[in-house]
């Protein structure tokens, strides 16, 4: 997510579905929003949640920064609420910190992750890891139904496995 307006020359083909992410972020020398290009033929929307240094849109929940082009969680839940649907197949080929896959996570979709760099990797690993941990009153996702995968331990109620390559209990076919 983001970056489109870098690339929109190159990418060949008009769109009218942009994602605007408004990072209300006030006057300062970063940029006000990031815009992605999608292949769907309807409106532009806009997100909009604060990410300016160390204010973020929820600080109830803020977010460790650990890379230095994160984006929070928050804007792949609203990108996934508007654009996914169930049974869809989530990839990014530069996964970060990990948001995208935490938002995944939460919304139940199958995903695949890709990060070169095994600094990133080993921390959105960790990221992951206590987000999935972490017990919730009013969610089903975790459980006494829960089972751990005996090789990563990231096992939701229904058997999907959530950890990103090669697990062998993973159910993507």
């Amino acid at each position: 997510m983001g970056g489109g307006n870098y690339f929109q020359t190159k990418i060949g083909r008009d769109s009218q579905g942009w994602i605007v992410w408004d990072k209300e972020n006030g006057e300062n020398r970063f940029a006000d929003c990031e815009l992605a290009w999608t292949s769907f033929n309807r409106a532009t929307h806009i997100f909009r949640f604060r990410w300016s240094g160390m204010l973020q849109g929820d600080m109830a929940h803020k977010e460790d920064r650990i890379h230095p082009t994160q984006k929070p969680a928050a804007l792949y839940r609203w990108v996934y609420s508007h654009y996914a649907q169930p049974g869809n197949k989530i990839l990014d080929t530069h996964l970060g910190s990990g948001s995208s896959r935490i938002a995944a996570y939460d919304a139940g979709l199958d995903f695949w992750g890709y990060e070169i760099d095994a600094t990133y990797f080993a921390l959105q690993e960790a990221r992951f890891a206590q987000h999935t941990a972490q017990f919730s009153l009013f969610s089903d996702q975790k459980g006494a139904e829960s089972t751990n995968c005996e090789k990563c331990q990231y096992h939701t109620k229904d058997g999907r496995c959530t950890y990103m390559i090669g697990c062998p209990y993973n159910s993507r076919k």
